[in-house]
């Protein structure tokens, strides 16, 4: 190890290549990959406070994105924003659906019949195959954007990101490389 990193110290190109490759890796990890999912958890606390069909607790999916950190579950609502009385709004029941497929997801739906309204925060590819799938099993259905962040990377998407590039070209790309939080009505 101390060979290769004397060779890299001892020539500029070298140096100048390791530091790039380095900068783009850290950039790219630390901003994009997985980019959403932290201001998406920290954004709950508004989208629940401004629902006014969701109880103090809400049902909150989080399906194709990491485990959601649970340091930040527990947050005060802001309270310019708020419409509910004293205290806090969080989720109580987070449902962690990962890498579930469709048929997963829905039937976690299903276990949670007692919940009509509830939260997926879910990639933009996600959402939209999620709606298309409502759209035939579930008529009633509704799935409405609440909130967004671009510039949400996950290697789990790319084939959704490719019909995205197909269908839209860059722009197309761009909009489908976020991460929502989607209310759903069944």
């Amino acid at each position: 190890a101390d060979g290769a990193a004397a060779q890299i110290a001892s020539s500029p190109v070298a140096l100048a290549t390791w530091s790039a490759a380095n900068l783009l890796g850290a950039a790219f990890f630390g901003f994009a990959h997985q980019g959403g999912v932290v201001p998406a958890v920290t954004q709950l606390s508004t989208v629940l406070a401004e629902d006014d069909e969701s109880s103090d607790h809400a049902l909150v999916y989080f399906w194709r994105t990491y485990t959601p950190p649970e340091s930040l579950l527990a947050f005060p609502a802001d309270s310019a924003r708020r419409r509910r009385t004293e205290g806090s709004v969080s989720p109580s029941h987070i449902v962690d659906l990962q890498g579930a497929s469709m048929d997963g997801v829905l039937a976690a739906f299903a276990a949670n019949e007692d919940w009509s309204h509830f939260y997926v925060v879910a990639p933009a590819t996600a959402a939209e195959a999620l709606r298309a799938r409502l759209a035939v099993t579930s008529p009633g259905a509704a799935v409405a954007e609440t909130w967004r962040r671009r510039g949400h990377f996950s290697g789990e998407e790319l084939a959704g990101y490719r019909d995205a590039f197909t269908r839209g070209g860059v722009r197309g790309l761009w909009d489908a490389m976020a991460l929502g939080v989607y209310a759903v009505e069944r």
